[in-house]
C-alpha cells in the first residue's frame, strides 16, 4: 500500500505515514472472519486439546488421510471407553430426548458437527450436511450436531437460544439429531474447541477417528472425507 504526498502541501513525516498505513491495513482486516468471527482462514485438521492428536507427518491433513486411534477396549456390559469423545455423558437433544454415548453405537462412523446459533458459517453449511446425512445413512453413517451456545458450561439451558436453534434447524432442514451439551461434555472435548464450526468423526464407541476439522466446507469436500472415513 503506497501513500502519495500532495504537491504544494505539508508532507507527512515518513514515520507518521507508515503508522497511518499500518492502521488502515489492520482496520481493513478487522471483522473479516464473518458472522461471530468464528471462521478460521481455511478448513484444517487440528489436534484440539481433547485427546485427539494431529496426524503424523505424511499421514494426515485435510485430504482425509488422518489415521484412526489404536483400537481400545470399550469395556464389558456397555461400559464407555475412556477414549470416548465426550466420555460417559448424559444430555438431551433439542427435542428434549435423553442422549448418551449410545447415540454412536449403531453407526460405523458419526460426523459430529459442533456449531452455534451466532455462527453464520455453521448455519450456511447445514443444508448440505442434511443431504449428506440422508445420502450416506444406509452405509452406517450419521451426522450429529452439537449446539454449544444453547447451554452454559454448567449445562444450564438458555431457553431463548434453544428456541433460536430450533428455528435454524427448521429453516435449514437439518433434522438430524442435535445435542444440547451437558456439563460433562464441556469437561471433555468441548473445552478445547477454538473455532466454529468444528467437526470430528467418531466410531461406534464414540472415539475420535483422526483429528478434528476446523471450519466449514463445501458438500463435495465433506463427501470425499466421508468416503475415506467409511473406507
Amino acid at each position: 500500500m503506497t501513500f502519495k504526498h500532495r504537491s504544494g502541501g505539508s508532507a507527512l513525516p515518513r514515520a507518521a505515514a507508515l503508522l497511518l498505513a499500518l492502521l488502515f491495513l489492520f482496520a481493513g482486516c478487522a471483522g473479516s472472519g464473518g458472522a461471530g468471527g468464528t471462521q478460521p482462514p481455511a478448513p484444517s485438521e487440528s489436534g484440539i486439546d481433547s485427546g485427539t492428536q494431529p496426524p503424523a507427518p505424511g499421514q494426515g491433513g485435510a485430504d482425509g488421510g488422518a489415521q484412526s486411534p489404536a483400537p481400545s477396549e470399550s469395556g464389558a456390559d456397555g461400559e464407555v471407553s475412556d477414549k470416548a469423545l465426550f466420555g460417559d455423558f448424559t444430555a438431551k437433544d433439542t427435542e428434549g430426548n435423553a442422549v448418551t454415548n449410545d447415540i454412536f453405537a449403531d453407526y460405523d462412523v458419526t460426523m459430529v458437527n459442533i456449531w452455534a446459533t451466532f455462527c453464520g458459517y455453521c448455519v450456511r453449511e447445514m443444508p448440505a450436511l442434511e443431504e449428506l446425512d440422508e445420502e450416506y445413512r444406509d452405509r452406517g453413517f450419521q451426522i450429529v450436531g452439537v449446539v454449544v451456545d444453547a447451554t452454559d458450561q454448567k449445562g444450564n439451558v438458555d431457553d431463548a437460544l434453544l428456541a433460536e436453534a430450533l428455528d435454524i434447524i427448521a429453516q435449514t432442514g437439518a433434522d438430524y439429531t442435535h445435542i444440547v451439551p451437558s456439563a460433562e461434555m464441556f469437561g471433555k472435548f468441548l473445552k478445547g474447541v477454538r473455532y466454529l464450526p468444528t467437526t470430528v468423526f467418531v466410531n461406534s464407541r464414540g472415539e475420535a477417528i483422526g483429528s478434528a476439522y476446523e471450519g466449514a466446507m463445501e458438500k463435495e469436500d465433506w463427501a470425499k472425507i466421508i468416503e475415506e472415513k467409511l473406507g
